[in-house]
């Protein structure tokens, strides 16, 4: 086995049955669902009671739709899913709590205006910057009864995903939501299987895959220069994420695996092959703007 490093998981994507049959599922977390804080902290104005809060709102949503069935009874079948996740994660920030010389609010939107009437450049909110996960997924398989000994799978996985990686504000720094970014993923996969058993006993596994993956990591919001204003202190940071300007990297993977299993007595012997192909395509230029 090959082509991993640390662990490996086999995973088979369902098939149909001659049973038409389907589901709908919809998975919900939020705050409510959850526990409380893990540090606790002094309840104001006493010396010796503790309490634990709550974590602030989010949302966790996965929802999809799978059917499966037959396109010909005991010969050809079809799978189908749908998946679509939702996922917001607040990280709210008290102003009261940074220690940098512009200790009032209005001076931080002071700034924020003024970056917007001078340059056009909104650089977002500073006070909860939320990050955000959304996926859209579809898997589609058909499995092939050529004969009692010879059987022949196809499938194809898509996931078109981002996720907004944005920095909190903190006692020390003032983060604007527009100096994260976002890193949108496109991945899809698809596979041949074709397994044979033989009169003897052996049997043979021929798999060949081919996926492909193009992570385009990126600016939120429109191009702007990375800024760090000293505020005695604490700092306040607005403008695109420095690494973030020119980041892409696209990969797609070819393997062709072969294997003949065979009994020999009270052994098994294994032959076959075993090969990988790799392309890739990275750009990564920092400070660009």
């Amino acid at each position: 086995i090959g082509n991993f490093t640390g662990g490996g998981i086999n995973a088979i994507t369902k098939s149909g049955t001659n049973t038409f049959n389907g589901s709908v599922y919809y998975v919900f977390r939020n705050q409510a669902l959850a526990g409380t804080s893990p540090q606790a902290t002094l309840v104001p104005g006493s010396t010796t009671e503790y309490q634990r809060t709550k974590l602030p709102d989010f949302t966790n949503q996965t929802m999809g739709i799978r059917i499966g069935g037959a396109l010909v009874k005991n010969k050809l079948f079809y799978f189908l899913l749908a998946e679509l996740q939702r996922d917001e994660r607040p990280q709210p920030f008290d102003f009261a709590n940074y220690n940098g010389t512009s200790n009032r609010q209005s001076a931080i939107d002071s700034l924020s205006t003024f970056l917007q009437t001078k340059y056009g450049y909104n650089p977002g909110g500073y006070l909860d910057n939320a990050e955000k996960v959304e996926a859209n997924r579809y898997v589609g398989k058909v499995d092939w009864n050529v004969n009692s000994n010879n059987k022949l799978s196809v499938s194809y996985r898509y996931n078109n995903s981002f996720r907004n990686n944005v920095s909190a504000s903190n006692s020390t720094t003032i983060n604007f939501y527009n100096n994260g970014y976002v890193i949108p993923n496109i991945t899809q996969s698809g596979a041949l299987e074709f397994r044979s058993n033989f009169k003897n006993g052996s049997n043979n596994r021929f798999l060949f895959t081919i996926t492909d993956v193009k992570d385009d990591r990126g600016p939120l919001n429109q191009p702007f220069p990375r800024v760090t204003l000293n505020d005695g202190s604490g700092r306040i940071v607005f403008g695109t994420d420095n690494s973030s300007t020119q980041n892409l990297l696209k990969t797609t993977n070819f393997v062709l695996q072969d294997s003949y299993k065979m009994n020999v007595g009270k052994h098994g012997l294994t032959f076959g092959t075993d090969n990988e192909l790799t392309k890739a395509y990275n750009v990564f230029i920092q400070n660009s703007f």
